[in-house]
């Protein structure tokens, strides 16, 4: 879809963001389409609204990055829905086409794995007939998911050896060491609006979200508990599944740091619940002290799903912008320091980067130029400030002014803690650089060498560092100097 845009559209970004509005209408016709089969007309038309401004939906429409999210939760929606009208119908070729629905979401994107927790929830707790038919309802889906892990893995797909990303089948107890954590953050998020971006702002709080996360969650729970008499046997045999699969659809996108990007799918049996929670505190309102704390806990439910989540659309949208200024300023700056006549043939240091920067940059001035350096080093991702001294014609060493090296979640997302460099430890690269670990405590690393295969005033090497907020060339220092280098602000 990405070189179809570019087609269409070639580096223009109004029909790449078109195309993904196009895909959130779709997602959101085929939610409409399940919550209209399996609800109220009075809860539908809730969960559908709560649905729509999700801000799960959010960076997965404006960042053109992220629209495989949507394509995987549209074509899952639809198979939901396919799969429904052949079980709950009796329509025979709705099967095949719900199953070729899954197929093509799992193509799109791991997040389908959610989808079909959706359908293994409704087979195994909702669905009518025998425990063999329901198994063999299941199958076709159940085998083509199985198959294209198979592929996936034998293809090399995903990440490993970071604790960014956790495999769970090639590491199972780091997976469930996160997962305690990480369940219910998104979980909280889902119920009662928990705003699991927050995760990545400090590691200190990540504990604070999950028990909020887990009392928030507990709280939606209770009030649909007290809400189930008053539901007809059909909405009960339909919310079960729904609940238990937006549950189960959370388990997929553990395997990543928190965030609201992560819930499309998820966030579809959610709205339902949500839905049915807030018909009962609204039948549920008055002035007693027990009403009157029901009705509290639903007028805060409005206020996290009904006002700040679609405003939240708005906040991920300057973001965005905002980053994507900077992008340019960086980029504008660097068509003054580097040029693409002479860059194939340098090695490009910088110094310290920001993780957007870090994994952006380079690309970005591919794109923007079409010819690469010979190499691209960035010496540092670490917080705080960057000690450096020049201790020879071709060497550079560092430390930070408090803490250690390769321990911020951006450095263990690229070296984990089970791959950690001691004392003595060398990495070699084949381009010219090796660095050397020649300072470290019980805590980790105090302090690393760089050393070049050429002094730093050779043409083939071109150091750079920030200055007013973007990325400039560095005269080499001369040797003995020691400099502090300041991370400037993110945006």
């Amino acid at each position: 879809l990405h070189h179809l845009d570019a087609a269409l559209f070639g580096r223009g970004t109004v029909g790449p963001h078109l195309h993904s509005v196009l895909w959130l209408c779709a997602l959101v016709a085929s939610a409409a389409l399940v919550f209209r089969r399996v609800l109220a007309a009075g809860a539908a038309a809730i969960a559908l609204l709560l649905f729509v401004v999700d801000d799960g939906h959010a960076l997965a429409t404006i960042w053109i990055a992220n629209r495989n999210a949507l394509v995987a939760g549209t074509l899952s929606t639809l198979g939901l829905l396919l799969h429904l009208r052949w079980r709950e119908s009796g329509d025979g070729w709705a099967a095949p086409a719900s199953a070729a629905c899954f197929a093509g979401a799992l193509l799109a994107g791991e997040a389908a794995l959610g989808g079909v927790a959706y359908l293994f929830a409704y087979e195994l707790l909702s669905a009518k007939g025998s425990a063999s038919s329901r198994l063999r309802a299941a199958a076709p889906v159940v085998c083509i998911t199985a198959g294209w892990l198979a592929v996936y893995k034998w293809l090399g797909y995903g990440a490993a050896s970071s604790t960014m990303y956790v495999d769970p089948f090639a590491q199972p107890s780091e997976w469930l060491a996160n997962a305690v954590l990480r369940v219910p953050v998104l979980l909280g998020a889902l119920t009662v609006g928990l705003p699991a971006d927050a995760w990545t702002v400090s590691a200190q709080a990540r504990g604070i979200l999950a028990v909020a996360g887990l009392l928030g969650t507990g709280a939606v729970a209770m009030v649909v508990r007290s809400a189930w008499p008053t539901l007809d046997s059909d909405m009960r045999r339909h919310v079960k599944w729904l609940a238990a699969g937006a549950a189960l659809a959370v388990l997929p996108v553990t395997s990543i740091f928190p965030s609201s990007r992560l819930l499309v799918l998820p966030s579809l049996g959610s709205a339902a619940v949500l839905a049915i929670v807030l018909q009962h505190l609204w039948r549920e309102r008055g002035l007693s002290a027990k009403r009157f704390a029901l009705s509290s806990f639903g007028a805060l439910l409005v206020l996290f799903h009904g006002v700040l989540a679609p405003a939240s659309w708005l906040g991920f949208t300057f973001l965005l912008k905002a980053g994507e200024a900077r992008a340019d300023r960086i980029q504008t700056a660097l068509h003054e320091e580097l040029d693409p006549a002479t860059v194939p043939l340098q090695r490009v240091v910088t110094l310290w980067s920001d993780p957007f920067g870090f994994m952006t940059t380079g690309a970005q001035w591919r794109l923007r130029t079409g010819v690469d350096p010979r190499a691209w080093w960035v010496l540092s991702t670490a917080p705080g400030d960057q000690v450096f001294t020049r201790t020879g014609p071709g060497t550079l060493e560092l430390e930070l002014a408090q803490g250690r090296l390769l321990q911020s979640d951006t450095e263990t997302g690229f070296r984990p803690p089970t791959r950690a460099l001691g004392l003595g430890d060398r990495i070699t690269l084949g381009t010219g650089l090796s660095v050397d670990i020649i300072a470290a405590d019980a805590q980790g690393i105090q302090r690393v060498r760089f050393t070049f295969d050429a002094p730093l005033e050779d043409p083939s090497l071109v150091l750079l560092e920030w200055r007013e907020g973007v990325l400039r060339r560095l005269t080499p220092p001369a040797i003995g100097t020691r400099w502090t280098l300041t991370p400037p602000p993110l945006l």
